[in-house]
């Protein structure tokens, strides 16, 4: 899987092509993507809490479960406490969450080209 990632000032500048699946790298450096859309590309279920602005996701093939609270800096992987890099963030009605931690907690790798901002992302 592939995402090119554009930078948050330049996705804010250009409202009408941002789409619902841009990937975009956030004021702490950290590249930001669409939950949903990242977590199906895995095959990983997604419930979102509106009370508790929490997302759950559950992964198929695993089993593990990672909560994630909107502008908090912590998650929980089955149960455990993890500091985050990066909170999730509500962007343009989507929710946004660091893209290393999800891909890594669902046991992928993630390498990122500096030149082509293109992140690529493998999972076995």
């Amino acid at each position: 899987m592939n995402f090119i990632v554009e930078d948050e000032q330049a996705a804010e500048e250009d409202l009408y092509s941002f789409s619902q699946t841009q990937p975009y790298i956030n004021t702490d450096e950290v590249t930001m993507v669409p939950v949903r859309f990242l977590s199906e590309e895995f095959g990983a279920d997604v419930k979102w809490n509106e009370g508790l602005q929490q997302v759950t996701i559950t992964d198929g093939l695993s089993g593990k479960v990672i909560v994630m609270t909107l502008d908090q800096h912590t998650a929980t992987v089955d149960g455990r406490s993890i500091e985050l890099q990066s909170a999730p963030t509500l962007k343009h009605g989507s929710t946004y969450v660091p893209i290393r931690f999800i891909a890594e907690q669902l046991g992928a790798t993630i390498t990122f080209d500096d030149e082509t901002h293109v992140v690529t992302i493998t999972r076995e």
